[in-house]
């Protein structure tokens, strides 16, 4: 049985779109990032529910890098993202 990753935000998060960027804000810290280019790119589609699979070729198209090079390159912001507690991840198919 494969195993998918979703992705969400964390319940503490929030978010709005400006200008070309993505600010996002930990209510409970009150940290806050400015996403930019790649990350507000890969946030955006997170945000509309775009699948980790679906969101690869994305990425290559649109910021022209070959398929491995996207999937490297989300698997680090997600990577990023999860260790500040931006999002939160679940396996589909783990358990039971």
């Amino acid at each position: 049985m494969s195993r998918r990753s979703t992705y969400r935000c964390s319940p503490s998060i929030a978010w709005v779109k400006d200008a070309g960027q993505t600010l996002v804000v930990d209510r409970e810290t009150r940290q806050s990032w400015t996403l930019r280019g790649m990350e507000a790119v890969v946030w955006d589609l997170l945000a509309v529910g775009y699948p980790h699979r679906k969101i690869i070729p994305m990425l290559s198209l649109i910021h022209s890098l070959s398929v491995e090079e996207a999937k490297d390159a989300l698997a680090e912001v997600l990577r990023k993202w999860r260790e500040a507690g931006l999002v939160q991840v679940s396996r589909e198919g783990d358990g039971g």
